[in-house]
């Protein structure tokens, strides 16, 4: 009897810093994900209505070899798998198939509008491509604004009015500088969808009010603004410890009593002292906002560079994955329309299919630790400690969890051949021998590992 308590791939870690967190940011999970491979193998009816499912999916898929409808058939189980796996860790469960789903359907809008074997209005392309340039603008607005009122609503009860003043001060300076960072990118990355915005709705809307943001001057330099305000109001608060300590009359201009000068000394005393106060606050304050900017910036570098790896890089690891999914099915297509291929050009079409597929699936892999990112309230100092633990211990169990899914595509060098000898079954040609000559290699090495296990046994 197995021990269906494997059913969930055991994970517990305890972070690599012990910070006492006070932001609402999320705990490092440490329970268990879900672990489908076994499921599956725990119960015959249900490996067996897997095969079944996957046999007829291969069958019907044999003649629709479109690559996005292929693309489409392998992409909505996959995502579901991996969303029920990484499901029980809160911190994942809804960023992986949000950016999954919204980075397939722009790789595929991609593809379309490059490929001349689809006659679609590059118009209406166009619009979906600015539809889900919309949405990760509006998902990375909606994050940073959930992650704020989390903040206010945790520290508004229990903070004394100048740390709460101190608080506001701090979501006002990171908004300001997140909003600044937002618009120098979205400058930058214009240039790239121009060609594609102006022949879209949806697009050239988007487009239009970043340009409008950079050509009016009152806008483009309202986040700097929100930016230097949040700081100023950082700095005015230190005076609470660090007050100003003005000097007087007799450290600038001291009088001898007495003096023949005397009479001159205190006409010039007052200007002279008032001049010296005045610049000496200015410095004072200057040293404060110096202060207050580093004190800032060690927390929000910080911050920056994680939600970075979570919210940009992730997604671009993932979409990249999905493009060379697409080459690959794109190769499946050339090879399945084709009037006739040789032995070599058919072993070098079979070896560039399955090349790109795997290296996709690695491609996944390796997204999910950055998919598990956020930050957790570290200074810079503790950045790349929090970054190996964050992707090395906290990603990668799920991962792990992820690659053991992957696995479930084992199916297909068996399927595609018997799916060949069915009555009236697709003809994959060369890659049903090939696939055939891997699997019996594997059950032929499988049998005679056993044969030397049996053989060391029987000796001992």
């Amino acid at each position: 009897m197995q021990n269906h308590s494997r059913d969930y791939l055991r994970y517990s870690s305890k972070p690599l810093y012990s910070k006492t967190i006070s932001e609402p940011v999320p705990a490092p999970f440490e329970g268990e994900y879900r672990n489908l491979l076994f499921q599956l193998m725990a119960s015959t009816w249900v490996a067996v209505v897997y095969v079944v499912v996957s046999l007829v999916a291969v069958y019907v898929l044999g003649y629709l070899y479109k690559p996005t409808i292929l693309f489409a058939a392998i992409q909505i189980p996959t995502v579901i798998a991996c969303a029920y796996v990484v499901s029980p860790n809160p911190n994942i469960s809804w960023r992986l198939p949000i950016n999954w789903i919204a980075t397939a359907i722009l790789a595929a809008l991609v593809f379309v509008s490059k490929s001349a074997d689809y006659y679609f209005d590059q118009n209406i392309i166009g619009t979906f491509i600015g539809l889900i340039a919309w949405f990760f603008a509006i998902y990375w607005i909606v994050s940073a604004i959930t992650w704020s009122l989390k903040m206010h609503k945790q520290h508004k009860n229990t903070l004394a009015r100048s740390d709460f003043i101190e608080l506001m001060a701090e979501l006002v300076a990171t908004w300001g500088a997140t909003l600044q960072v937002a618009f120098i990118f979205s400058w930058i990355v214009m240039p790239f969808l121009e060609g594609v915005a102006y022949e879209a709705n949806t697009a050239r809307y988007l487009l239009i009010v970043i340009e409008s943001i950079k050509e009016l001057s009152i806008l483009r330099f309202i986040p700097i603004s929100v930016f230097l305000l949040g700081l100023l109001v950082l700095a005015s608060l230190r005076f609470q410890t660090d007050p100003y300590r003005p000097k007087t009359m007799n450290e600038v201009l001291p009088v001898k009593t007495g003096s023949l000068l005397s009479s001159f000394i205190v006409a010039l005393r007052i200007p002279v002292w008032i001049l010296v106060v005045i610049i000496g606050f200015i410095t004072h304050f200057a040293k404060l906002f110096w202060e207050s900017a580093l004190s800032f910036f060690k927390n929000y570098l910080a911050r920056l560079c994680l939600i970075f790896i979570g919210l940009v890089v992730a997604p671009t690891l993932l979409y990249f994955g999905h493009t060379l999914v697409l080459q690959s099915l794109y190769r499946v297509n050339l090879y399945i329309t084709a009037e006739s291929v040789g032995i070599f050009n058919g072993i070098k079409q079979f070896a560039a299919v399955n090349l790109l597929m795997l290296l996709a699936l690695c491609i996944y892999v390796i997204s999910v630790p950055p998919l598990a990112t956020h930050y957790r309230g570290e200074k810079i100092d503790k950045l790349f400690k929090s970054i190996y633990n964050e992707i090395f211990i906290q990603g990668k169990a799920a991962a792990v969890a992820v690659g053991q899914t992957f696995s479930l595509f084992g199916i297909v060098p068996f399927v595609i051949p018997v799916a060949s000898l069915l009555p009236g079954g697709p003809t994959f040609g060369l890659f049903s021998i090939l696939y055939t000559v891997i699997v019996l290699t594997c059950f032929g090495f499988y049998l005679f590992t056993k044969k030397e296990e049996l053989s060391v046994k029987t000796e001992a």
